[in-house]
């Protein structure tokens, strides 16, 4: 019965600090209200049309850890992701350009509700 609860005991320490891991190093998405200076720019003398964002994170104990864009029908969607402050990731701040055909009509921060951009 020991060695039973020993081993649960221990993959569950192994489980909750994959977790730990994973939040640490991949970082959790963030709101638009998790923003600060967020300043958008439309470039349409390029083809296709580029739209800038750029943006800091409100909380300073926090920094960046990727910026990707995705297509949901004729938007699409930036995410952010923030992770705390350490050596090699300081920066608070992200700047995407994205190219804007045609079918696109939005561009949306986070989830496709929340539109920051459109034709």
């Amino acid at each position: 019965m020991i060695k039973i609860l020993f081993y649960v005991s221990l993959v569950a320490l192994l489980l909750v600090t994959a977790i730990v891991f994973v939040a640490f190093e991949y970082g959790s998405p963030v709101s638009r209200r998790g923003l600060r200076d967020l300043k958008i720019t439309t470039n349409s003398s390029r083809d296709p049309t580029t739209v800038s964002i750029d943006g800091g994170l409100v909380s300073s104990s926090l920094a960046v850890s990727s910026v990707k864009q995705h297509r949901k029908g004729r938007c699409i969607v930036v995410v952010v992701r923030e992770v705390p402050v350490r050596h090699g990731r300081v920066s608070g701040t992200f700047h995407l350009d994205v190219a804007v055909s045609d079918n696109i009509d939005e561009i949306a921060f986070g989830d496709s509700h929340e539109i920051i951009w459109h034709r």
